[in-house]
């Protein structure tokens, strides 16, 4: 897997690690990223990978931060997402509301950007 629509200076590792500072961030705090398979001949090059037997994607996020007391502080989340092919039970179980907010924070990230 690697990110997508990111700025190229944030990514690392081929575009598979994300570098993001956010400054001071709150309970009510939200960042969304986007992921996107990466080329076939560059998945095929992964011999341990065999892409008509995956059936989940796994994806971990390691978040480095400073606590109120300047605390050096690491926090790790790992999920897996099932793979489906079928249309219609993939739209059934989006989550809309997560998907707008995301489309408001990339369209305000470009209008600042002047575009």
């Amino acid at each position: 897997m690697k990110f997508r629509n990111e700025k190229p200076e944030d990514l690392k590792d081929h575009e598979s690690t994300l570098i993001k500072d956010i400054g001071n961030a709150t309970n009510e705090t939200e960042l969304y990223v986007e992921y996107q398979f990466k080329h076939s001949e560059d998945i095929g090059k992964m011999e341990d990978i065999d892409l008509d037997k995956l059936t989940n994607v796994p994806f971990q996020s390691i978040i480095y931060y400073t606590s109120k007391n300047g605390d050096k502080c690491i926090r790790v989340l790992t999920s897996s997402q099932k793979i489906s092919s079928e249309k219609d039970e993939v739209q059934k179980q989006a989550k809309y509301n997560l998907i707008s907010v995301n489309a408001l924070q990339k369209s305000s990230n470009l209008a600042k950007e002047g575009k």
